[in-house]
């Protein structure tokens, strides 16, 4: 299972907010992680929490995994100093470890609604992905 795709899109590649007033987007560094549209934290965590019937506790338990999450990945994607395989690896280990994180705070059904989540986000981005891979 390769997260990546997942954080992209789901869970806004970019660590700013989003809105209609945002500053205009600039050019990736070569070989860059594939941009997705930016979703903040709180917007996300909305969004599985309409998705999996989260709880509040839930919520307010996964919101800043989730924040912690796409600044590290904005880091990566920004960080024209690691080679596209290692900024791959280093976004599938923060997916990973994230993941499990927030999967130890869901029920089973919640389990398996955050992996379907997963999977469909996967099959959105594989444009994405292969449109970054051409690139570089």
């Amino acid at each position: 299972m390769k997260p990546i795709f997942a954080m992209l899109i789901l869970l806004g590649g970019a660590a700013g907010t989003s809105g209609y007033a945002q500053s205009p987007p600039q050019a990736p560094a070569p070989g860059a992680l594939p941009a997705a549209p930016a979703h903040s934290p709180g917007e996300v965590v909305e969004m599985l929490g309409k998705r999996l019937s989260l709880t509040d506790q839930q919520k307010s338990q996964i919101l800043p995994i989730i924040a912690e999450r796409q600044q590290k990945i904005q880091a990566i994607r920004t960080d024209a100093s690691l080679p596209p395989g290692q900024r791959m690896s280093q976004a599938q280990s923060i997916m990973k470890d994230s993941d499990a994180k927030i999967n130890a705070l869901l029920t089973p059904e919640q389990q398996q609604g955050y992996s379907q989540i997963e999977h469909d986000m996967r099959a959105r981005m594989k444009p994405y992905h292969q449109q970054g891979s051409a690139a570089q």
